[in-house]
């Protein structure tokens, strides 16, 4: 996350600046986003969709706005649900902590039981442990990412994740900071929907 130190630099900026999700307080410096919460949501509606009853969000640093938005949408596709879901968030980020995590957990919790990602990154070493473990992804255990990375769709098996548009976050920080340049006012946040891509990492609970 930004912090203290980052939001005094950035809020005085020199040159025209727009930042890609990352947001400060205020919306003093213009930012372009996803749709965090509705991506975190949809996440969870796959899975519920499929039946499971156990999740299990590995979720990055709850500094970062981005995961406790993740989170709710999360939360809030349980609420609507209507049906007795369980939810354990355990905290973390990156190929290595996703891979310990799922560890932890399976030590633990026997399938089935579906897991969701802060990142596709933390996604694949989450399954990488699994696999080491002799856990079946998908037929034991599902596992949703979420950014879409290239990589995503070449893991065995190919990883069911949230992707955000990139290239559209990229032209509309341009088309953003030509409109700083002409010296138009522009300022807060611009948010862009994001979409489940469902691969072979998620299946029904068995």
């Amino acid at each position: 996350g930004l912090t203290k130190r980052h939001e005094a630099f950035l809020s005085a900026f020199p040159a025209p600046l727009v930042l890609i999700n990352a947001d400060l307080p205020g919306g003093q410096v213009p930012a372009v986003l996803s749709d965090d919460e509705a991506g975190g949501r949809a996440a969870a509606d796959h899975l519920l969709e499929l039946g499971h009853t156990r999740l299990i969000h590995i979720s990055g640093p709850a500094v970062r706005e981005a995961v406790s938005l993740r989170l709710d949408g999360v939360r809030a596709a349980i609420a609507t649900s209507g049906r007795g879901v369980t939810l354990e968030v355990v905290e973390g980020d990156g190929y290595q902590a996703g891979g310990l995590a799922a560890r932890q957990v399976a030590e633990r919790l026997q399938p089935p039981y579906a897991i969701i990602t802060h990142n596709d990154v933390t996604a694949i070493g989450a399954m990488h442990a699994l696999f080491e473990l002799g856990i079946r992804v998908p037929d034991e255990v599902s596992v949703v990412g979420f950014d879409d990375i290239a990589l995503a769709a070449f893991t065995n098996p190919a990883l069911t994740t949230v992707a955000q548009d990139k290239y559209a976050m990229g032209r509309l920080a341009v088309e953003t900071i030509a409109r700083l340049r002409s010296g138009e006012a522009v300022t807060g946040n611009q948010v862009l929907p994001v979409h489940l891509v469902v691969r072979r990492s998620s299946g029904p609970a068995r």
